[in-house]
């Protein structure tokens, strides 16, 4: 078994008091060649060391004893995933600037989608509605600060790319008063690179509800108009009053 330790900077968070969950999935993806499976079983905390287990192919990220999040290969093939149409930067432009406004509430300091990270602090990943579909998109130029020693962006930022658009894809189905939803497993396939400073797109898509769980998928695509990653999610609705620090939603 494995000893290696994770810690989540507060930088990314999600949540304010907890990681963001595509940050946090991607980082213990990066013990796993391949497409992997991420389930998320706890909030990840922020700032303190979390050990990494090896259990065969399984590696499971701890706190305390208690497990937060559990990632496994999986076989994710491009056809599994029906991918819409995909938007061209004009749409993902256009879209960026419809995000609405109540979105923006639910976890404004997110790594991600916070619409109140100061300067190139965050990602601000902000999908608007972009076809008639529901298809949601937003520009990215993913900064140096993402990127290895081979100026290519860092897994875990794609992982992280591709996490708040299938939220909010899956919100904007509609949600009661007093409900928010948390991300419960990703699966993730890197197709090919991606290099920093590229202008790309991510876009989103509901794709069906099961109780609970809200299913979503997401995909980047490069400057060559190429599906670069992809992603299938499962999101679970959950009382807003549960997430700590939560602010109250007012919609418009």
């Amino acid at each position: 078994m494995s000893t290696d330790t994770i810690v989540i900077a507060s930088r990314y968070c999600g949540p304010p008091q907890s990681g963001n969950g595509g940050y946090s999935s991607g980082v213990l993806a990066n013990f796993i060649d391949g497409p992997v499976a991420v389930r998320l079983k706890a909030s990840p905390p922020l700032d303190v060391p979390m050990h990494v287990e090896r259990d065969g192919e399984t590696v499971r990220l701890l706190r305390d004893g208690a497990v937060i999040a559990e990632a496994k290969p999986c076989a994710f093939e491009l056809d599994e995933l029906d991918i819409p149409d995909l938007p061209d930067m004009a749409c993902a432009m256009a879209a960026t600037a419809r995000f609405p406004d109540h979105f923006g509430q639910y976890f404004p300091t997110c790594f991600v989608c916070g619409t109140k990270r100061p300067g190139n602090d965050g990602m601000r990943i902000l999908p608007g509605v972009a076809r008639a579909d529901g298809v949601m998109a937003a520009p990215w130029t993913p900064g140096d600060l993402w990127a290895d020693e081979a100026g290519h962006v860092r897994p875990e930022f794609i992982w992280s790319a591709l996490d708040c658009p299938g939220g909010f894809a899956v919100m904007g189905d509609g949600l009661a008063d007093g409900v928010s939803v948390l991300l419960g497993e990703m699966r993730v396939a890197i197709d090919s690179p991606l290099r920093a400073s590229d202008r790309c797109i991510v876009m989103a898509w509901s794709i069906q509800r099961e109780g609970r769980k809200r299913l979503a998928g997401t995909a980047l695509i490069n400057e060559a108009g190429k599906v670069v990653a992809r992603a299938r999610q499962t999101w679970v609705e959950v009382p807003s009053a549960s997430i700590p620090g939560m602010k109250p939603l007012v919609r418009s």
